[in-house]
């Protein structure tokens, strides 16, 4: 009974899914990123990449995967100096899977809003003293859930070829906001 109602439920979810009128975007995307969780000594870059699946004329959905390096200033770290500031260097990967709405959704400007769940590993780097007085660096890293939130407008070149920019943070229950980033994206749509 249970496999006949799975089967079932599959094959509705199908049928619907080929229904409806599909578009698919491949987006990869770059720019500034910063986080306040970690007091920042500047800002790094980071590259992000989606899948997004246009539901209909108002919904959306994706995969994401965002990746970051960046310095950050650590007050009592025998690290290595910037300008006489201690540092370590940070990274962060964020997954995440995303709802998003259109606000506006017109042939020349689309803006949508989006909210969604993921992971959120955060790394540093830590320095280790040893008794005879040499040192070396390990990475630690630890993993969380979060959740990602996100504007972003964009506008075609061509029938399949679209670019715009894109605003998000990433919000932990625990720790308000981790990170924030800026972006320009350019989309493939298929």
């Amino acid at each position: 009974m249970k496999t006949t109602f799975l089967v079932f439920l599959l094959l509705l979810i199908v049928s619907t899914a080929f229904a409806q009128n599909k578009q698919f975007d491949i987006v990869v995307g770059g720019g500034y990123y910063a986080t306040p969780s970690r007091v920042p000594v500047f800002g790094g870059e980071f590259f992000n990449g989606e899948f997004e699946y246009h539901h209909n004329r108002r919904w959306a959905f994706s995969a994401g995967l965002l990746t970051t390096q960046y310095h950050y200033r650590l007050d009592g770290s025998r690290s290595s100096t910037l300008s006489g500031i201690p540092i370590n260097r940070g990274g962060e990967i964020q997954t995440n899977f995303m709802a998003k709405y259109k606000v506006v959704n017109q042939k020349v400007l689309t803006v949508q809003l989006g909210l969604g769940a993921g992971l959120f590993t955060m790394g540093q780097e830590v320095a280790i003293d040893y008794s005879n007085g040499s040192s070396s660096y390990l990475y630690t890293s630890n993993t969380d859930l979060g959740f990602p939130l996100s504007a972003e407008a964009y506008t075609p070149l061509t029938r399949h070829i679209l670019i715009g920019v894109k605003v998000g943070s990433f919000i932990f229950p625990d720790y308000p906001i981790v990170g924030n980033n800026v972006s320009f994206q350019v989309r493939y749509r298929l």
